[in-house]
């Protein structure tokens, strides 16, 4: 049991950094000033949920779903 828990808890600790890394591209693109937005419209995007409530500038999109695309290829779990 500790193995899975261990895990998992490094599978949501890696998932975590990547919507921080993905966070910072879109501050270093322009597209927020303040890192809990950045941060927050990077997991909606990276968790495929597209809520809808921020929208990004039309010149950086496309990054909405290469974000969405890279979330689930991550969180993907192979299957016997």
């Amino acid at each position: 049991m500790r193995i899975v828990v261990r895990a998992l808890v490094y599978a949501l600790a890696a998932h975590l950094v990547e919507i921080a890394l993905w966070a910072g591209v879109f501050i270093l693109c322009g597209e927020f000033q303040d890192f809990a937005t950045a941060y927050y419209h990077s997991a909606v995007n990276y968790t495929s949920l597209g809520y809808g409530d921020l929208i990004m500038s039309p010149s950086w999109k496309l990054l909405g779903p290469l974000e969405t695309a890279n979330g689930m290829l991550l969180s993907a779990f192979p299957r016997p």
